[in-house]
């Protein structure tokens, strides 16, 4: 791309990348369990734990996006949904932007039919599993990382590097 920076300067040759949209869902079930998505994925060439989510299609709402997607990987309804806010992934390169839901109150009605190459397996995590997940540095997503923060933060609970609860005696 040819760049005029607001100083009047030019760059000839700046490179940008073009990317849909997507969505990430955080999604709780009535008992409070978070649906992670066991699934392999390419770019980090293993097996993940991730948030259910996808491309955003032309013409598609953000809300439509996520509850769509939401629904073709895990096969559930949710009975709320919140928007945690959209971002931009880079803000030099664009790289579309990531909306974030929080979907609530959410139960089974169909088997997921993600049309995906690779079979995923939707697994329900506690608050605290997922904490100690997200904490122990195996998630590869930021992502599925500033979702969960976003989620914490809208339903008052401890995010990834707050203090554990404190078991009453």
């Amino acid at each position: 791309q040819h760049v005029l920076l607001p100083d009047g300067r030019h760059i000839r040759d700046y490179h940008q990348i073009v990317y849909p949209d997507y969505v990430t869902i955080v999604a709780r079930n009535p008992a409070g369990e978070y649906a992670l998505l066991y699934k392999y994925n390419h770019g980090y060439r293993r097996v993940c734990r991730i948030f259910p989510g996808g491309m955003r299609h032309p013409g598609e709402s953000p809300r439509s996006a996520a509850i769509r997607e939401f629904f073709e990987e895990t096969g559930c309804r949710a009975r709320r949904w919140r928007c945690l806010g959209h971002f931009r992934p880079h803000s030099n390169y664009g790289c579309g932007q990531v909306h974030f839901f929080l979907a609530e109150g959410c139960r089974q009605a169909a088997a997921p039919d993600s049309g995906d190459l690779e079979p995923m397996t939707v697994r329900w995590l506690s608050h605290e599993q997922l904490r100690r997940y997200m904490r122990g540095g195996r998630n590869p997503s930021l992502s599925c990382a500033a979702a969960f923060a976003l989620a914490c933060q809208v339903l008052g609970l401890p995010g990834v590097h707050s203090p554990a609860p404190r078991k009453s005696r």
